[in-house]
């Protein structure tokens, strides 16, 4: 609770164990994907010249609650720190979806795992026994163990935004799935694209800002609409207060 800063910060002080713990499991994620030094180091440049813009795409408020994230838990891994800064790594991480499209054809990674999607439901009306709305998913992020199961339901509350409650793990800002006070629901579906485009907002900051902005269905899908996404996705998104929820197909080019 409190402002951008303030909200990473306190993430990472009360997580900071299992932020290391990821990172480092995460690496090893990495060296799974592609075994040989070159291979990683051809994917870390890759990685690089990609994000060379990203802070271009993410507001003032996301990159300070990243802030608070760097500076609310030590460096797991300081010898990186002259050629991989912390802030920079945990931008990065939080495009870590968005990225792994670009990767997925690369020669360079074994793909086979990068293949799996979320998947989720909505039921409404004559569909359900009492008439209310329901939402499901399962999140599938096929990287390190401890994504699993470090999963954390966080309460958030960032001054003048509408708080919201997610699903998300360790050292995360932005979110995957979530409801705000306002009864809006979104959830973030993988979905595999030729549809690219070379930099753009992370899609976790895109649903930050539904949650922490969205009165009513429209509103949120708007938000979706208007924001610069670099890879293609689909977001099921829903009102409580309406009983209605829609698909909403977001790819770099159209909406």
């Amino acid at each position: 609770q409190g402002d951008p800063y303030t909200l990473g910060y306190m993430n990472a002080s009360l997580s900071g164990p299992w932020i290391s713990q990821q990172e480092t499991e995460l690496f090893g994620f990495l060296t799974e994907q592609a075994p040989a030094w070159w291979q990683q180091f051809l994917l870390w440049k890759v990685a690089q010249v990609y994000t060379r813009n990203l802070p271009d795409y993410v507001s003032l408020d996301e990159q300070l609650e990243v802030l608070g994230l760097v500076d609310g838990h030590e460096d797991p891994h300081p010898g990186l720190a002259f050629w991989a800064p912390l802030y920079h790594r945990v931008l990065n991480y939080h495009a870590a979806h968005d990225l792994s499209h670009t990767f997925m054809d690369s020669p360079l990674v074994k793909s086979d795992r990068f293949l799996a999607g979320c998947t989720s439901f909505a039921a409404w009306g004559e569909a359900t026994a009492d008439g209310h709305l329901w939402i499901g998913r399962n999140f599938d992020f096929g990287a390190a163990r401890a994504f699993d199961l470090n999963k954390i339901v966080m309460r958030v509350e960032q001054t003048g935004k509408i708080g919201y409650v997610h699903v998300g793990w360790p050292g995360m800002a932005g979110a995957v799935t979530g409801v705000n006070d306002e009864r809006i629901v979104v959830a973030l579906n993988g979905v595999r694209s030729e549809l690219k485009a070379k930099i753009g907002t992370p899609v976790c900051f895109v649903i930050q800002r539904v949650l922490q902005n969205a009165h009513t269905l429209d509103e949120a899908v708007q938000i979706i609409r208007d924001a610069q996404v670099f890879v293609s996705d689909l977001y099921l998104v829903a009102d409580g207060k309406t009983g209605v929820a829609v698909v909403v197909e977001k790819t770099p080019e159209k909406c």
